[in-house]
């Protein structure tokens, strides 16, 4: 079957990555309903998007054969469960939360009711203007039926690298490193500037590439949601260890400096170095790094 024209109900779809999904669909041609907490607000944002709301009493998931769940990650399993069992059988449902551990078994229970279940993570945020490049993050449940592997194929059209991960575990995992970690550096970067006492204005005068390049980064995440940033790190069982190590290796390099051992902070720099020249982006990422800069000032 043509994916394209078909039904997809975005419960969440009032949120800012709701939105940025109903969106897209509708740009591929889907009949787009969303549905959120407060009626007034899908209404207004449904007329912003041209797309349809769900209204008080009436259905938003029964006709639909798509249905993501876009709310917040403390929620998401029990969005999942209470609407599996109002769903049409062969229906596609799915969720696009950070975190894992709690969706993929309410996934597995939903199936029960005949529907077809996919967990997706899109590692961008919804400042993006496409997924073209970017990664999709993609556990499925028990296997990539024909319906799944179409809506796969549609995000894969779009330019995002699908990925496919085994289980909630090793997403999970991969999670602590590459959004918990950054997100605490870039959270405690901001933190000790603000504790240091020097207003931001004054500090950027004195700013080389890799402070403006660090306060962009950090701006970035200290612009989201503290409660879903707080849970991305908070409620995920993998990062404690994580944290842990990155915290030992702090300490490592402070008791480098406090005492002067410049061969042992050559060690320790070199080691790092060593592991990232494994990408293949290493080489060229100082000249990337002036490139993204020039581009957002002249942009600005």
């Amino acid at each position: 079957m043509d994916p394209f024209g078909r039904k997809i109900s975005i419960i969440g779809g009032t949120g800012r990555m709701g939105r940025w999904f109903a969106k897209f669909f509708k740009d591929k041609g889907f009949q787009v309903l969303i549905a959120g907490r407060s009626l007034s607000k899908a209404r207004r944002v449904a007329a912003q998007l041209g797309v349809e709301f769900a209204e008080k009493g009436k259905p938003a998931v029964e006709d639909a054969d798509m249905v993501m769940v876009a709310t917040t990650l403390n929620s998401t399993a029990a969005v999942l469960l209470e609407n599996a069992p109002l769903m049409k059988r062969g229906a596609v449902l799915m969720d696009v939360a950070s975190l894992k551990s709690d969706v993929i078994p309410a996934l597995q229970k939903a199936e029960a009711y005949g529907v077809h279940c996919l967990s997706l993570h899109p590692m961008f945020g919804p400042a993006a203007q496409t997924m073209a490049g970017k990664n999709m993050l993609v556990i499925p449940v028990s296997s990539l039926k024909g319906e799944l592997r179409r809506l796969l194929r549609i995000f894969s059209e779009a330019g995002a690298r699908v990925v496919i991960l085994p289980n909630a575990q090793v997403h999970d995992r991969m999670m602590a490193l590459t959004l918990a970690l950054p997100h605490f550096v870039n959270i405690v970067f901001g933190r000790t500037l603000s504790a240091a006492g020097e207003k931001i204005g004054e500090l950027q005068k004195f700013a080389g590439t890799t402070f403006s390049m660090q306060t962009l980064l950090a701006g970035s995440v200290l612009q989201e949601d503290p409660q879903t940033y707080g849970s991305i790190q908070i409620d995920n069982k993998a990062f404690l260890k994580i944290l842990s190590l990155h915290i030992e290796k702090v300490n490592e390099l402070k008791r480098i400096i406090q005492g002067k051992d410049k061969a042992s902070f050559i060690k320790f720099f070199d080691a790092a170095r060593d592991y990232l020249a494994e990408s293949a982006e290493f080489k060229a990422s100082p000249k990337k790094v002036y490139s993204a800069l020039e581009f957002l000032k002249s942009s600005g």
